[in-house]
């Protein structure tokens, strides 16, 4: 298969590595590979990230500014089982007015028959001009196909002193696409999440609000927005006398205390609604599958996918690789078959040249599945371990030490790099390249997109580890370890991503 279609679709390096066969089985079928695509992008995230931001639901909540016997139409996802309608509706009674259009049924419909998540939206063509006193999109904004056309609806059955309120939690967002990018490991999660449910970037709704501001603007007395890590509220105000923006704190009733509580989740899957489950498949609720999810998908496309995508890093790393024929050299590293590194060493050094390599995937695979099957491993010993690797060369013996995927998860750099040293002769190269985890990149983008943190949650969650506890090595502190024992050193940090060489005195 061309490597672009491997880019497009994560899921075909998946079904070919060997050693998740047993695990990757059930994948080989495209509707649960599409079931679980979808249950990776969505499954209780939208509920998940409105539980906590309840600033921003104080806000929205304000923002409709509601009082008895107004009339109200609530169009979008989960609004009943977030609370926003009995919210709502207790703050109207009596006399007020609250049907709702739930669109999450539509959302499923328009994305299996037809690919799309977008379509026209027409819930307001047969209400009489000057009608409503509030129109609510809570999570509808990213399946409008033409906002241009439906803010003028909005505009017409909105009365004079009228509001528009539109609250979201995105399905994209510019916010989700520069996260992704920022870390190549995220943006493979993305990948592949879209990939399984037959979508590409491009098909990602990309209206946030900035634009809802731009195309209400000429619409509206008044607009406000508030964006916090990607979802937003967006809000105005037709008419045409003079009237200050206000907001009307909502009363506390039991429903709006209930709307507003944060509750407490012991997994990233805690939030999965009804209407999921009863459209996707109750499996979803399956714990074991779950994580049988998140471990494929940790496993799977990870390095194969992200080496592919940055082949311009990788690039790099190979026109400063110090080999030679006949060259000695150490190799410690991941998938040193699947991702070429020991094919293309080969090609250098030729049948005069030796290489000695060190496998190290299976080692914390096999220290996952102990874990997996319910033995207790501390964290420090689940991702990292002793790097003796180097102990039964002799002293200068090799020309080029070479850790392609091997930095972090050596327990202690401190102790590794004089190993390390001591086999490598004067003037020999010690050259590193690593994809990194939870590095600072990371944690930049999954405070950016809070879909894609909720993503990634549950490839992280099925390992049992947090974001915090999976190991790092930066740059710095890698350079650090080898004191002034190396010349003409380098390091590139970027996307995630360590470029690292240097030559022993």
């Amino acid at each position: 298969m061309k490597e672009d279609l491997r880019l497009e679709n994560p899921w075909e390096l998946i079904l070919s590595r060997p050693y998740l066969n047993d695990m990757a089985l059930v994948y080989k079928d495209p509707q649960k590979r599409y079931v679980w695509s979808e249950a990776l992008f969505e499954g209780g995230n939208t509920l998940r990230l409105w539980n906590e931001a309840a600033e921003l639901k104080v806000a929205l909540l304000a923002a409709c500014a509601l009082k008895n016997g107004q009339r109200i139409l609530l169009t979008g996802k989960f609004c009943l089982e977030s609370g926003l309608f009995s919210a709502v509706n207790s703050l109207l009674e009596p006399g007020g007015d609250l049907p709702v259009n739930e669109i999450y049924p539509k959302v499923l419909e328009s994305l299996r028959l037809s690919g799309k998540l977008q379509w026209d939206f027409n819930y307001f063509d047969s209400l009489p001009e000057g009608s409503i006193d509030r129109v609510i999109l809570f999570n509808a904004a990213s399946h409008v196909k033409d906002w241009q056309a439906c803010a003028r609806k909005i505009h017409r059955v909105l009365q004079d002193n009228g509001r528009v309120i539109i609250a979201e939690a995105p399905w994209g967002g510019k916010e989700l696409l520069r996260a992704a990018r920022l870390d190549g490991h995220l943006y493979g999660i993305l990948i592949l999440a879209l990939a399984g449910m037959g979508l590409k970037e491009a098909d990602l709704p990309q209206t946030g609000p900035d634009d809802l501001r731009h195309i209400f603007t000429p619409l509206l007395r008044w607009n406000r927005t508030f964006l916090w890590e990607g979802l937003y509220l967006f809000y105005g105000e037709k008419g045409t006398k003079k009237n200050n923006a206000f907001f009307r704190f909502p009363v506390a009733t039991k429903e709006v205390q209930a709307f507003l509580l944060e509750k407490q989740h012991q997994s990233p899957w805690d939030f999965l609604s009804d209407l999921e489950i009863a459209a996707i498949g109750a499996e979803l609720t399956d714990i074991n599958a779950q994580k049988t999810l998140g471990r494929v998908a940790s496993f799977g496309p990870g390095l194969d996918w992200t080496y592919l995508k940055y082949q311009n890093i990788v690039k790099l790393m190979y026109e400063n690789l110090k080999a030679a024929p006949g060259s000695r050299v150490l190799v410690i590293g991941e998938v040193l078959e699947g991702l070429g590194f020991l094919r293309s060493l080969r090609e250098i050094i030729g049948e005069t040249g030796e290489i000695a390599s060190h496998e190290i995937s299976l080692i914390h695979l096999a220290i996952f599945k102990r874990l997996w099957q319910g033995e207790k491993i501390p964290i420090e010993n689940r991702h990292q371990y002793e790097y003796t690797f180097a102990d039964k060369y002799p002293d200068n013996y090799f020309d080029l030490v070479w850790l392609p995927q091997g930095v972090h998860h050596a327990r202690s750099w401190e102790e590794t790099a004089p190993r390390l040293l001591r086999v490598l002769k004067p003037g020999g190269q010690i050259m590193m390249i690593e994809s990194r985890m939870s590095n600072t990149d990371f944690f930049t983008a999954v405070n950016i997109s809070g879909l894609m943190r909720c993503m990634a949650e549950k490839l992280w969650w099925s390992e049992g580890v947090t974001f915090e506890e999976m190991p790092d090595c930066p740059p710095e502190k890698l350079a650090g370890t080898f004191g002034d024992s190396l010349t003409e050193t380098f390091w590139l940090d970027t996307g995630g991503w360590l470029v690292f060489w240097g030559y022993k005195k």
